[in-house]
């Protein structure tokens, strides 16, 4: 409810087509897809998430393509921010095969801020698929896009030494466990 709220002021703005609406209008109905789909996700039943997930990666999935060959830096943009929204979806059913697949299409846009928010979604699907190595790689992969000293490059270094953190312990606790089994 609160980020329905939060769109309102743009959805009323775009009623009145103010200058350079056509910018911002496709990505206001992104949203408007994204969270009308967790709304509903929210409110239904099993079988009804599916449904809701599917629906609204389709229309999602549609954008992306109208923007597919972009003319703009504008739509490159647009048809990435619709990857990914209908790949964070797709994560929310648990159906990582169609996260990972469409999360992936994103690489072959220009963007290179949509590029390091797809591989950062990728890298949220590896963890819960408890694949380091991929986290890692996916991770190497913004700091080779951004390089080191940026924002993304900074985060990707983070997020990489907290992956293998959390991997070594889990390799520790493995061993000790597996210690404590032969006493």
């Amino acid at each position: 409810a609160l980020a329905q709220q939060m769109l309102m002021p743009y959805e009323q703005a775009l009623q009145q087509k103010p200058a350079g609406y056509e910018a911002f209008a496709p990505l206001v109905g992104i949203y408007q897809i994204a969270i009308n789909t967790r709304l509903a996700i929210a409110k239904g039943s099993l079988s009804n998430r599916k449904q809701a997930v599917v629906r609204g990666a389709q229309q999602l999935m549609t954008i992306a393509d109208k923007y597919r060959v972009p003319k703009t830096d504008n739509e490159d943009r647009l048809a990435g921010q619709a990857l990914i929204e209908a790949g964070r979806l797709y994560q929310l059913d648990e159906d990582v095969l169609s996260a990972q697949e469409t999360l992936t299409r994103v690489n072959r846009l220009q963007d290179k801020t949509n590029k390091a928010k797809a591989l950062f979604v990728r890298g949220e699907l590896y963890r819960r698929l408890h694949d380091s190595a991929s986290v890692t790689s996916v991770f190497v992969q913004v700091i080779h896009l951004f390089g080191e000293q940026s924002d993304w490059g900074k985060r990707a270094i983070n997020q990489a030494i907290r992956e293998t953190e959390q991997s070594l312990d889990e390799q520790h606790q493995s061993v000790q466990h597996k210690v404590a089994e032969l006493f």
